[in-house]
């Protein structure tokens, strides 16, 4: 869909490279990559939560500081693999920056949906400091170093536009960094509340179940008043703003194939009456409890359970769980 664009695919497995047309390959050892610092985080996140999802996010920064030294005079942009880029995605307008970027969430989180890198000395500054919050703090994700780098180094991140007035939790509190934001990219990119909102959360985080039309009020977008509609080149916001991009959390591999416009036009149409709110996915399923205790299971389900998430707050019974963890081994 991008023909003038380099695409360079990062993998610490051995693919096929031939299976990818137009795209280059640079492998990394994902074990070599600051292995002491992930053991000692690795005693309190959940590493076994859908195969290493905590330690991957966050080690797939060092992973790309790796590839940024050997073209270190070049900008980078990463993009998870479950956003969709629009046609009318605007690369150039990227090149105008000269700092680290990413989007904002909540108060406390931003996340890598997608991330600007204007060279390697910027991305260099960015990895020294995410060492030294993880030494820090073991428990800290990717989210919430995203979010620390970026208030304590304002002067060394740009937030990219994620909301409009329309669509903001609080209108009161969109900002006039937000409008030039905006006005700079001719339009804003989704974070992560309208893909959730739209095509649901990933089946894996819940045994399977894909339950959409779901508002995180945390979130500072509010994805039930975009009133999303696919044009001919752009996704368009009931009051015409472009959104560039999509973060289809839900991961669904309809969106990425070959029919993508016509399965994206019958997502947002189900939206407008939340038709088809749940769905069962048995392969998410399988791969939810593929390699895991039952023990392990069993603390996933109950921290679906809402009273149990408040919970697990309390100081002491966080030291139980990690005591448990170690003790069964899970």
């Amino acid at each position: 869909m991008f023909p003038d664009q380099r695409i360079t695919l990062i993998l610490d497995n051995e693919l096929d490279a031939n299976n990818f047309d137009r795209v280059d390959i640079f492998k990394v050892d994902s074990d070599a990559l600051e292995r002491d610092l992930f053991r000692e985080m690795a005693k309190y996140l959940d590493f076994d939560f859908r195969q290493n999802f905590w330690k991957f996010t966050l080690q797939r920064f060092f992973a790309i500081h790796v590839y940024h030294s050997t073209v270190a005079n070049q900008s980078l942009l990463h993009i998870e693999s479950d956003v969709l880029p629009m046609s009318d995605f605007p690369w150039k307008e990227f090149l105008g920056l000269n700092t680290v970027a990413w989007m904002n969430v909540t108060n406390s989180l931003d996340v890598a949906a997608v991330v600007f890198l204007p060279e390697f000395k910027a991305t260099d500054f960015f990895i020294s400091k995410l060492k030294i919050y993880a030494k820090d703090n073991p428990q800290i994700n990717d989210m919430q170093a995203l979010r620390k780098f970026a208030l304590d180094f304002p002067s060394e991140h740009y937030y990219l536009p994620s909301r409009t007035p329309l669509c903001s939790r609080q209108s009161s509190d969109f900002s006039v960094s937000e409008l030039e934001a905006q006005t700079r990219f001719g339009g804003i990119f989704d974070p992560l509340a309208m893909g959730l909102w739209y095509f649901g959360q990933d089946p894996k985080n819940s045994f399977g179940m894909c339950k959409r039309y779901v508002d995180d009020v945390s979130h500072k977008l509010s994805p039930s008043k975009t009133g999303l509609s696919l044009g001919e080149t752009s996704l368009l916001m009931e009051d015409k703003t472009k959104v560039y991009s999509l973060h289809v959390h839900s991961k669904s591999l309809r969106l990425f194939g070959p029919e993508w416009k016509s399965k994206l036009k019958v997502g947002l149409i189900q939206a407008q009456d939340q038709s088809n709110a749940i769905s069962f996915d048995f392969a998410a399923f399988r791969k939810s409890i593929q390699g895991r205790s039952v023990a392990a299971i069993i603390w996933q389900l109950l921290g679906s359970v809402r009273l149990f998430q408040r919970l697990r707050r309390i100081p002491a019974l966080e030291y139980l769980k990690n005591y448990f963890k170690q003790l069964f081994n899970f």
